[in-house]
């Protein structure tokens, strides 16, 4: 059903999890990263393995991919920044034909936010976000 709807992926050949896109051949997915907060992580992956969408992929950003990190704003729960992501966010363009298509990323300004109590973080705030 995937292969109707997604197509087969370009490089591995497997049916693609969703448009254009390959779970098992995307390297953000597939590298071994952590924030340090395991509920962080799980909550992580479980939304990049449900993405349908190569565009629409949440990642863990580490810090020393961003640049300019300035503090924009602080509350009670935290406080607020703003940076630019070096990778940049995931995009792509459809050449000449729908086959043909373009992944990449485009360098990006992001807003930022440390959690004050990050560590003892509990699952209710992760259904919160969802």
């Amino acid at each position: 059903m995937n292969y109707l709807r997604f197509g087969a992926c370009a490089n591995c050949k497997k049916y693609n999890t969703g448009f254009f896109y390959c779970h098992s051949c995307d390297p953000k997915i597939s590298q071994s990263w952590t924030s340090g907060n395991s509920e962080i992580d799980q909550f992580i992956k479980n939304a990049q393995i449900n993405s349908k969408y190569y565009h629409k992929v949440i990642e863990f950003i580490p810090y020393d991919k961003l640049k300019n990190a300035k503090q924009i704003g602080k509350g009670g729960f935290g406080t607020v920044y703003t940076a630019i992501w070096i990778d940049g966010k995931r995009t792509y363009d459809i050449g000449t034909s729908y086959n043909d298509v373009l992944l990449s990323r485009v360098q990006c300004n992001v807003a930022l936010k440390s959690l004050t109590g990050i560590l003892n973080i509990s699952s209710d705030f992760f259904n919160e976000v969802k």
